[in-house]
């Protein structure tokens, strides 16, 4: 029941214009008691290094599961400025008592800063003004303390991560991509494939795959079958992102042409997904 009503929570308050997008200052972090490891203070890595912040809860199964990656990061990105902090906050089954217990249990497998909040602050900064879905949230900070990304740890955090060390990513640019995929979607929902295909059109210079597959998807439903085909194919080859690929994939299987091209590479799709 209380997955359901956080659930139903979340999405209430995502309904929300996010009063903290990609390349907003990341807000300070609010933390009563730190159970491991800090305490962090993000304005001190400012032109030094990047840091995660991710939300978890002792309950909450994805946040567990997101553990791994975490302490992965952490271990193999530490000497280049990274900083991983878990953040939890307190609710009804989620006290200090059961974090502290939760942490001891994991051990080394947590070998990263954990902050625990008693208060709402460090939730309202972060997952509510961000319209965060779910509770395992990550955010991604990088060197000018700006957020660089933000989504579910176990999806895409590790490239964004290594993106942004390697000087391929910017908060600019993330944000960018977002507000175009926002105006895809907008003229989408409203059928005006006109204005969707000039939003992946621009969209392309800064996420070729991304931007070749909404492509794909608005030339598929204004009936060009072979623009769509060629927006496909350059998809296919420069996403790396299997929700992307899948989503795909299932697009154009439900394209039927001679020779099957479509199918053909729907399952191409596939095979780069896995």
């Amino acid at each position: 029941m209380r997955h359901a009503l956080l659930a139903a929570g979340l999405a209430l308050l995502a309904a929300h214009a996010a009063a903290l997008d990609l390349a907003d200052p990341a807000p300070p972090l609010s933390v009563t008691t730190w159970v491991q490891g800090g305490p962090v203070d993000l304005a001190t890595l400012r032109g030094k290094g990047i840091a995660v912040v991710a939300f978890w809860a002792t309950w909450c199964a994805p946040s567990e599961r997101a553990i791994e990656t975490l302490a992965s990061l952490q271990r193999e990105h530490a000497g280049h400025g990274l900083v991983v902090v878990g953040v939890t906050v307190a609710d009804p089954n989620n006290d200090l008592a059961k974090v502290r217990a939760f942490v001891e249990k994991k051990g080394p497998v947590l070998p990263y800063a954990v902050g625990f909040d008693d208060g709402e602050t460090t939730w309202r900064d972060w997952m509510v003004a961000s319209g965060a879905k779910s509770v395992s949230t990550g955010f991604l900070v990088d060197r000018e303390g700006r957020i660089a990304w933000i989504g579910d740890p176990q999806r895409g955090l590790e490239r964004a991560v290594a993106d942004l060390l390697a000087g391929r990513h910017s908060a600019e640019r993330a944000r960018r991509i977002k507000d175009l995929e926002r105006r895809f979607d907008r003229a989408a929902a409203s059928s005006d494939w006109a204005a969707a295909l000039a939003a992946a059109d621009e969209l392309v210079a800064d996420a070729p795959g991304r931007g070749n597959a909404r492509r794909c998807h608005a030339h598929l439903r204004m009936g060009r079958p072979a623009d769509a085909l060629a927006a496909a194919k350059s998809a296919v080859e420069a996403l790396e992102d299997a929700e992307t690929l899948v989503a795909l994939a299932r697009s154009l299987a439900g394209h039927r042409a001679e020779g099957r091209p479509f199918e053909d590479l729907a399952i191409r799709a596939l095979d780069r997904a896995i």
